[in-house]
This record gives structure tokens, sequence and C-alpha cells, in this order.
């Protein structure tokens, strides 16, 4: 392993994030929006973290000064997987040195700074932020930086890096290590043009989802961070409601020209960028005869329609606005009693210390506690009853047809996508569309796209190579080629690597699903409203949508939840997983392989 070149291409991956940063400062400044007393920790925690990454690259770039010889497949390999992780420390920085709080008075860990990094150069979008839009939590220029991650990460580091610097030979050997799913590339054979024009048909649509954000009410910078969110297919979004926020300011929004907008966005970000150089090529005919394409199209449409079809059935779309949260029983307190209602239904009760009842006993005489069934109630230090209510579903009044279409539509395209938005509870829907979801999150979009999951052509060849296996049972002497799209596939590499990366996949979910039931305790479900049978389906449902960089899941970390209440062995195990369904896999099994270190 060339230990010096690798040291001198990771400092310059360091000055690049650094660099970065420097955009997400304006953000603080009253010219801007910011409020100075509640961005002062932002902006310095910024200006710490790109004075890291710059003493990072000046070390980095001292043990690479003699660096000599080519980049070979292993030391690119290296190098990307590398640079993720270097990516994801780094980028980590501004969260701890701004004093972010995850919650009130809940500073961000290191791991959850890591967590939250991750997410979004990895464009899963999961979160640990409880209250987005506190900008006394969580500063502007810190949420801007963390929408720039989607950016960075969305078409991905390397890429970047390679558009920027060139870097020649080694430039493609790093661009295949990187790029997710099997490759196609432009007429020309440059890898620098190649890099450019991916990087360029990036920029321009995020440029253009921008503009028409802006010209749809959103500010600047709500505008910015939705479009990087939307074309990395990651998912961060400013509010806590994610899309759903300007359903519930119709005097300000039109959130179905919103939704409708992204929606196309989404759709276009699975698509393979190089199908969209074709149609600026003005050879569009290569879009309509690319089978990944076509069937990515299908799956969606046939998806939509049966979870509009059965959403109809089972009134899961009934209501003024999708992103609602259950309502809580009532608690009714008289005389003098101290009553704090947090945002999730926790009820905080403060009594007089010596009248502090237990769970099982009865309230004093001056006291009267009307409870419903099924609440839980602990008595803390200093006589402090806390009460978590059941949620109960309120009363909807029924959506038609079109609101039916909308929020199904919006909602399948962002889970195939991996974008993970939301504009509806989908925690809510009934069980077959909540089930189709969880297998959209492992097909994703197409190859060569900014989006996760397996990507739609290594199931169409998995279905493909299962057919052929099949009939070779009853016919074992006739050889049939396998064909995508009439043409003949001979790449016999390709196909076993379809089988070995289904088989990896199975092996990494079935194992991470079984680590976090045993890790995480059931006072996760059970303290925060959840029932503890639900562990092993929500688990599930965590492993899934962050492997495959979607976001959000079921249960404790759906639509109106996140990731912050998980402990952290949980949260370490899922920034891995995060970093693994990004890069496909290989490019950081091969780290934890001792051989690969060792030289030629």
């Amino acid at each position: 392993m060339n230990g010096p070149l690798l040291c001198r291409l990771l400092s310059l991956i360091a000055v690049l994030l650094g660099g970065t940063m420097a955009f997400s400062l304006p953000w603080a400044w009253p010219a801007f929006g910011g409020h100075w007393e509640h961005e002062r920790r932002g902006f310095f925690g910024l200006l710490g973290a790109m004075t890291v990454c710059l003493a990072a690259a000046a070390v980095l770039r001292y043990f690479g000064r003699r660096s000599r010889g080519r980049l070979f497949r292993k030391e690119a390999m290296a190098v990307v997987g590398l640079s993720w992780i270097l990516a994801t420390f780094l980028g980590g920085l501004p969260y701890v040195l701004s004093g972010t709080h995850r919650a009130p008075d809940a500073p961000m860990t290191l791991i959850d700074a890591l967590f939250e990094a991750q997410s979004g150069f990895s464009t899963t979008g999961a979160t640990v932020l409880t209250d987005l839009e506190d900008s006394a939590r969580v500063p502007r220029c810190i949420l801007f930086w963390r929408s720039s991650t989607h950016f960075l990460g969305g078409l991905g580091i390397i890429v970047l890096f390679v558009a920027i610097l060139g870097q020649g030979s080694a430039g493609k050997a790093l661009m295949r290590a990187e790029m997710p799913g099997p490759h196609r590339s432009t007429p020309q054979a440059r890898t620098q043009h190649t890099a450019w024009v991916l990087f360029l048909i990036y920029a321009g649509l995020n440029a253009a989802l921008t503009l028409l954000l802006r010209l749809e009410g959103l500010s600047l910078f709500d505008a910015l961070c939705h479009a990087f969110g939307t074309m990395a297919t990651g998912g961060f979004s400013t509010y806590n409601a994610s899309i759903g926020h300007f359903a519930s300011r119709p005097d300000l929004y039109n959130a179905p020209l919103i939704e409708m907008t992204i929606t196309l966005f989404m759709v276009l970000a699975g698509t393979n960028f190089m199908l969209m150089y074709w149609v600026l090529r003005r050879q569009p005919q290569q879009m309509f005869r690319d089978v990944e394409w076509r069937i990515y199209l299908a799956v969606l449409v046939v998806v939509t329609l049966l979870v509009v079809v059965m959403g109809v059935y089972h009134h899961d779309f009934d209501g003024e606005n999708g992103m609602h949260r259950r309502g809580a029983g009532a608690v009714v307190l008289v005389e003098g009693s101290d009553v704090r209602v947090g945002r999730d239904g926790q009820v905080a009760v403060t009594l007089p210390p010596h009248d502090a009842p237990d769970a099982g006993a009865s309230a004093p005489d001056h006291v009267s506690l009307v409870i419903p069934g099924k609440s839980r109630l602990t008595v803390a230090d200093e006589g402090r009853l806390h009460i978590r209510l059941p949620e109960v579903e309120a009363a909807r009044p029924a959506r038609h047809l079109g609101g039916a279409l909308r929020f199904g539509l919006f909602q399948v395209v962002s889970i195939m996508t991996t974008t993970g938005f939301c504009t509806d509870n989908f925690d809510l829907w009934n069980g077959f569309s909540r089930g189709v979801l969880i297998v959209l999150m492992f097909v994703g979009g197409c190859a060569g796209s900014t989006g996760g999951g397996l990507k739609v052509i290594r199931h169409v060849l998995f279905l493909k190579i299962l057919r052929l296996e099949v009939e070779r049972a009853f016919h074992p002497s006739v050889i049939r080629p396998l064909r995508i799209g009439g043409e003949p596939v001979e790449n016999q590499e390709l196909r076993r690597n379809v089988l070995v990366y289904f088989g990896l996949i199975a092996i990494i979910f079935v194992g991470s699903w079984l680590f976090t039931i045993t890790v995480e305790p059931e006072s996760t479900w059970t303290d925060h409203g959840h029932e503890a049978e639900h562990k092993l389906i929500d688990a599930a449902a965590c492993v899934a949508a962050t492997l495959n960089n979607i976001g959000p899941g079921l249960g404790v970390i759906g639509a109106t939840r996140n990731y912050a209440n998980l402990t952290w062995p949980t949260k370490l195990l899922f920034i891995g997983l995060m970093m693994l369904g990004r890069l496909e896999l290989f490019v950081i099994l091969v780290l934890f392989v001792p051989g690969f270190w060792r030289s030629h």
C-alpha cells in the first residue's frame, strides 16, 4: 500500500471540506436573516472546524510529501473509503464545536455529531435533532452546513474532487471506486470531462430547483436547503414537519405545487445522470431505450396506484394535514400543581414534595388526576411526577381522491428514490402500504443516480439470473445468454457480483437487525408511547432505512420521529450502515481485510 500517496490525496479532501464550510458562514449574519446572539456559536464553531480541517490537511500533506508511483485499484479503494471516514469526523466538528443541541438541555455528543455528518454525506437524511426551527438550539449556519453535506455527498466527494483537480489516470480509478451501480460513460473517455459533465448536470438541476422553489414562495435559505436535499436524495429539511410544513401554512405557500415540483426533481435525481447527458445532446431516445429507466418509472406508477387504492379503501389519507401527530389523553390537575407538557406528549407535573404519589397510589385529596388507561407514571426526585399519556387518533375529515394521489405519489417517490422527505405520516397507513414502502427501500433508484438502495438494474439482473437458473434445473444442457433489453450481457463478473451483492446485503441486514434488537432496550419504545412488541418490526425498519440511505422508517423512527432516543451503540452501528450503503459495501469492507493493506 502506497501510504504517502494516500496521505497526499486525503490532504486535498480535508482542504475541500474545510473550504466548503466557508459557504455556511454568511447565514449567521443579520444581512442573511441570522440572529447573532443565536448564530455566534455556530459561526465560531464552523471557523474552528475549518481550522481543524486545514491542520489535518497540513499533517497529511507532510506525511505525503514524498509520494511516488501510480494509484492502482487497491489504493483507489483505500482513498475513497478513508476519505469518507475522514469526512465523517471533520464534517461532524461543526455540531460539536458550536454546542448544537439535539434536544432541550442535551448538547450533541461526538456520536450524535458523527451520526448527523454521515447521514448528510451518505444522503440518508436520518437525524438526531428534535427541533430544527429553534435557532437557539440549532443555528441557521449549522443547518445550512447540514444541508451542504447532502450537496457534497449526493454526487460524491470524490467525483467533485476529480472534477476540480483532475488527477489524470488516478481520477478514473477513484471515480470507479465511488460511483454507485454499473457504470456508463460519456462518448469521451477522459475522466475529468466525465466528472465535469456529471457535476454540471447535478449543479444545474440544483440551481433550477432552487429558482422554482423561490418563485413558489420559499426563502433563499429554504430553497437552497430543500434543493440540496432533493437532488442528493437526502431528505434533510429545515422544518420539523419536513415538506409537510408547507401544507400547514396555506396563507404563505401553495403546498400542492411545491410538493409536485419536488416530486418531479426527486424522479430526476433517481435517474441515471448519463441518460440526462444524452438528452442534453439532443438524443432523448437513449433515455427511452434504457431498460432500467423504463422499469424504474413503471415501478413508481404501479406502486403509487396500489398505495392510493389501498389507502383510500383503508381511509389512510383522511385528514386536512398529513404530517399530524396523534393526540394525547387528558390530564386534569388543580390546586397549585405545576404542569408542563412536552412536544411528544410527555407531561411533567410538580406536586408538593410530601404529596408525591407513586405509580400505584391514589392522588391526595387536594389534587385531582384524570388519567386515561395505559398511562405510565414515574416519580422523580423532589416530587416531580412524569406522566406518559397514550396516543389517540383524532377524527379527521376525509380527503378527496386527488389528495390521496398527491400524498401517495409523493411518499412513494420519496421512499423509492431514497430521499426520505415526508408530507404524510405513513406510519399510520395500512399494513400493505407500509410493507410496500419497506420493499421499496431495497429497490432504490437507477445506477449512476444520487439515489441509494440496491438499484433497479441489480434487481433486473437478479431476477433474470434466477429465471435462467430455474430453467437450468430441468434443462441442464441448454445454455442461454443473460440479456438486458435484448442485448446479451457477456460480462460474467457482473453476474457474479450481483449475486454476491445480494448475499452480502442479506447477511448485513440480518446481523444488524439482531444486533439492534439485542442492544436496544425496550424502554426506547415504552418510554416514547410505543408498544414493546413493535420492537422487532421497528428494528428491521431502522436497519433498512439506514443501510439503504432512506432516513425515516417505522415506529420509533417513523415519519414524525427521529433517531435521537436510540442508544449510542445502535447509532454507531447505523453510522457504519449508512456508509456501507452509500459506497455499496466493498469499498468499506475491504478496509477490514488485513491482506488489503499488505504491499504488492
